[in-house]
């Protein structure tokens, strides 16, 4: 039962409300049920089970939780906070929690200015979402040979570029980080945009300063794959307004993270039509506790590398994958290849 006054404005344009009151309450959309479907996953026995029901029962769930990064009634979402302890972290102005780290280099290759007739030049070896996310850009990926560390050759850049070059695309593989401050003085050069996908590397760093933030765009997945992350999620961060607006824009339907959503365009084009890579808030809840405990996650793959690598005997025809920053890499793998005594280098 609902109480009713004359509406004599609308009650969104600050008159009265239609019905000022109402009698009952009626289940939460998302209660108890779903707070188990989610307890399940983490594996805990019948006997907990019950006793996790039962404690939830218990409680006044109220209208029942908003999994939503848009409109929850709390201080700090948990995307909020994700995004706020990327910022922290990486020393950064501006952050996106995305829905997966494929989702974050479209969106970035976007802000840099990839489209139709445009091209990115991305490394020979690399994981397909660096080339796929060009493409899905509208653009035309561009593959640089790598060197014995299997990251982009600096070197091999420059022959690559073209007046259809827009971005360089070095990625970060196996824990491994890229010769970054050669790339970016090639790309400095020519005044292309640097687009880092660390979605293998999260919490590397070369010369003491973190992979990702060597670009103007640097892109993670935070994946149950990866060093960080507990299910599929992406993270996006950068220091230029303009690019975190752009990002945004393809990420957020368009225009969804606008100050006001439907106000005219503030400069010329602000407003294009995006897609959804939203994060989900469950998806959140587990990365930002996943991403604060990056810096020693990564110092315990880094203290048994050594351990392994101190007890491996030399080989004379076996190298070593050649490491741009040894104590920069992040150190899940342990790489070799094999060169027979007759082996000469092509000309």
């Amino acid at each position: 039962m609902t109480e009713r006054k004359p509406d004599r404005q609308s009650g969104l344009l600050g008159g009265l409300q239609a019905t000022t009151r109402a009698q009952g309450r009626g289940e939460p959309k998302i209660g108890v049920d779903e707070f188990m479907s989610v307890a399940e996953r983490f594996g805990f026995s019948p006997a907990t089970l019950a006793k996790i029901r039962a404690a939830a029962e218990a409680e006044d769930m109220g209208e029942g939780p908003f999994l939503a990064n848009y409109y929850a009634k709390l201080p700090e979402t948990k995307v909020q906070a994700m995004e706020r302890v990327a910022r922290e972290m990486f020393g950064v102005k501006y952050a996106i929690a995305l829905s997966s780290g494929t989702g974050a280099l479209h969106s970035a290759f976007v802000a840099a200015g990839v489209g139709p007739g445009t091209e990115v030049i991305c490394p020979a070896i690399g994981f397909f979402a660096t080339a796929a996310a060009v493409v899905q850009s509208n653009g035309v990926p561009i593959f640089c040979d790598v060197d014995e560390s299997l990251h982009m050759d600096p070197t091999k850049i420059e022959a690559l570029i073209t007046p259809r070059t827009v971005a360089i695309a070095p990625t970060h593989v196996m824990g491994g980080v890229a010769n970054m401050e050669a790339i970016v003085a090639v790309a400095r050069k020519h005044n292309l945009r640097v687009v880092e996908d660390v979605a293998q590397s999260c919490g590397g760093t070369y010369k003491g300063k973190w992979v990702g933030t060597w670009g103007d765009l640097g892109c993670f997945s935070i994946s149950a794959y990866k060093i960080v992350g507990g299910g599929e999620g992406g993270l996006l961060i950068t220091d230029e307004e303009r690019l975190w607006e752009r990002a945004n824009g393809l990420a957020e339907c368009g225009g969804l993270w606008r100050p006001v959503r439907f106000a005219p365009p503030r400069y010329e084009g602000e407003l294009y039509c995006g897609t959804n890579y939203r994060l989900s808030e469950l998806e959140a809840a587990v990365d930002v506790v996943q991403l604060q405990r990056m810096p020693e996650t990564v110092a315990r793959f880094r203290a048994v590398k050594r351990q392994v690598l101190e007890g491996l005997k030399t080989y004379r025809e076996i190298t070593p994958q050649l490491l741009n920053d040894p104590d920069g890499e992040v150190g899940y793998r342990v790489r070799f290849s094999r060169k027979p005594s007759n082996w000469e280098p092509r000309s």
